[in-house]
């Protein structure tokens, strides 16, 4: 939270009266946050240097929507301040910052990387107690990085941003999320891991050397490495075969955990419910890994219509690959290779659109797993061999007030899963679809107990 002397530095409102330039709105706006700036101290407002002027830039620029000249006209503002201000190493770094990003936007590439490597070179050393929260040299950083993988490719940032986290005394936090979030929308998630190895051994390293930071530096890396993230991964290296694992921190090999193979419904693709699923595997309990799937589109038509093709109906279409079967054998066997993990029982689970692969996986007579759990899904025993359910355990949720997928589904598949010898709870809770529970982290961990013991 900001504190409130912070909030007292801020200019009151970003609207230009009518008939102000461009150039001239910006210059006002930095003028007078710096007139409240200039002379604080981080004791007397601890977030001061979280606030930038390229902030304003950006707010201004998004109201205004600038030409080319404008741009131009700013850019000469911005520099006049500099001349008359720029002595200020305070107003230094953050005008180089945002004299980069106004080249950059007019075209001028190198000029920008070079403003923010000035930025980054002029940012003046401070002893934050905590720089995680105070300090935006860390965001500079990744900032300039993110330039130079525009420029030159991702392996030239990466190797950047890490050089100048190991050799400089400033950047004591290394700020990940920029990186997870860069790295994944690129799919890049064996570099993402490496890199966060590497940013871990930096941390100690650091820690070694820097007296003054190290218990700043030794908490980072013991958070860092306590952190659930999803790790990104390819079953036997094909790229159509995505996954994303979450590891409960601090799993030792011989260490044993249940697995989780996860088949998201909607349309499929697992990043936009990995946060969520974070959340939820944090909730659950130290016992389970969890391997949340994200389906291969082999057209436009097929992933709108049947995101988790399964081996019946894959063998009407010529254009699927693979089905979800094989995908969930392909994770299994990926999992079980690596010897990272000791893998005791395995369970499948589905919700929504990645239900009806669940039942498809637990009707095939080869099915390798303990446990399926379904949570609003459709049910087609005409598409079934559900002969092969025999002996079998099933968990199945849903909404009593489901408008999508109706209880009566639910209720159908419970009545001829168990018609087939199948083990069967059915648990019809009030909510609507999805998870829809009233305590959805309460409701998985129930039907993951369930799944385990039968009780």
């Amino acid at each position: 939270m900001l504190s409130a002397a912070f909030l007292a530095l801020l200019p009151a409102g970003s609207v230009a009266p009518q008939g102000d330039s461009f150039a001239e709105t910006l210059r006002r706006e930095i003028e007078d946050l710096w007139g409240n700036l200039a002379g604080v101290t981080v004791e007397e407002a601890p977030s001061r240097d979280k606030s930038r002027f390229f902030y304003y830039y950006e707010a201004v620029k998004k109201n205004a929507a600038p030409t080319s000249r404008d741009l131009e006209e700013a850019t000469e503002a911005v520099r006049a301040l500099d001349a008359r201000y720029g002595s200020e190493p305070s107003f230094r770094w953050r005008c180089d910052e945002l004299l980069a990003l106004l080249t950059w936007d007019l075209g001028r590439r190198r000029e920008g990387i070079e403003r923010y490597r000035a930025a980054l070179d002029g940012y003046p050393a401070e002893n934050y107690p905590e720089p995680n929260e105070q300090s935006a040299f860390q965001h500079v950083a990744n900032e300039l990085a993110g330039r130079i993988a525009d420029e030159s490719g991702i392996e030239a940032a990466v190797e950047f941003v890490l050089d100048r986290f190991r050799e400089d005394p400033r950047f004591v936090y290394f700020h990940f999320p920029y990186w997870e979030r860069r790295l994944g929308e690129a799919d890049d998630y064996e570099r993402f891991e490496g890199m966060r190895e590497r940013v871990l051994a930096i941390y100690r390293e650091k820690a070694e050397r820097d007296e003054a930071n190290r218990s700043h530096l030794s908490r980072y890396a013991a958070d860092l490495e306590s952190e659930r993230r999803p790790v990104g991964r390819r079953a036997g290296g094909d790229p159509r075969k995505r996954y994303f694992l979450l590891v409960p921190p601090g799993t030792d090999p011989d260490d044993t955990r249940h697995l989780v193979l996860m088949i998201p419904g909607g349309p499929g693709p697992a990043r936009p419910v990995l946060p969520f699923l974070t959340d939820l595997h944090a909730a659950v309990g130290r016992r389970y890994v969890f391997a949340v799937l994200s389906p291969p589109h082999w057209s436009e038509e097929q992933a709108r219509r049947d995101p988790w093709p399964t081996d019946r109906s894959r063998a009407r279409s010529r254009e699927i690959g693979f089905s979800t079967e094989a995908f969930l054998r392909a994770v299994l066997e990926d999992l079980r290779s690596t010897k990272a993990y000791a893998i005791d029982r395995v369970f499948v689970f589905g919700w929504s659109s990645g239900g009806p692969a669940v039942y498809a996986a637990a009707t095939d007579r080869e099915a390798p797993y303990d446990g399926y759990y379904t949570l609003s899904s459709r049910f087609d025993p005409a598409d079934l061999g559900l002969e092969a359910a025999r002996g079998r355990r099933f968990y199945i949720q849903h909404g009593a007030k489901d408008e999508i997928v109706p209880l009566l589904e639910a209720k159908g598949a419970a009545e001829s899963l168990r018609g087939h010898g199948a083990e069967v709870r059915l648990d019809a809770f009030e909510g609507g679809h999805g998870f829809g529970q009233p305590d959805p982290k309460y409701a998985v961990r129930l039907a993951l107990s369930w799944l385990e013991t039968g009780d």
